[in-house]
């Protein structure tokens, strides 16, 4: 037994620094930045890669975190919580007060997400109530503590100046 320890403890080490070298290169590639609270939500910027990608309204735990964001490319998304199983057709569909709308969205193992459409982007903006949202069974409500007008107003200042723009 003594004589196993002498070869196996370099192994344990080398195994070791791997398994931390990779956990920190994943940290990397994936970085969020806390900016500040609007109604309900935290606004954070989102960076990959070490590249600003899109700023997020979050608001909710990890069970049911509902996500808002305005992406690099000046479009607006949500996403949900995904739970298996995940078949396809992945639709969000959003609950407004101008009505329903059928989203055609992706997921992974853990979110569902999908990109606003202008017509959607619109009918959140005018909302004052809650943002309902649905994936598959589940359906998730997000009371943001203010209009969705401030917030999505908010997402995009929050866009322009982690990209420069004023």
């Amino acid at each position: 037994m003594r004589g196993m320890v002498g070869p196996i403890l370099p192994w344990a080490l080398v195994l070791a620094f791997l398994l931390g070298a990779a956990a920190s290169a994943a940290a990397q590639n994936h970085r969020q930045q806390l900016v500040g609270r609007t109604g309900h939500a935290a606004i954070i910027r989102v960076f990959e890669n070490g590249t600003f990608q899109r700023c997020a309204a979050s608001n909710g735990n990890a069970a049911a975190l509902l996500r808002i964001a305005f992406t690099r490319d000046r479009a607006f998304s949500i996403s949900v919580p995904a739970t298996p199983p995940l078949q396809a057709p992945h639709v969000l569909t959003v609950f407004t007060a101008a009505g329903r709308r059928d989203l055609a969205g992706a997921a992974s193992g853990d979110r569902a997400w999908a990109e606003l459409d202008p017509r959607t982007a619109d009918a959140l903006m005018a909302s004052t109530g809650p943002l309902v949202i649905q994936f598959g069974r589940h359906r998730y409500s997000w009371d943001a503590g203010m209009p969705m007008r401030d917030i999505m107003l908010a997402l995009e200042a929050c866009t322009h100046r982690a990209l420069g723009l004023r």
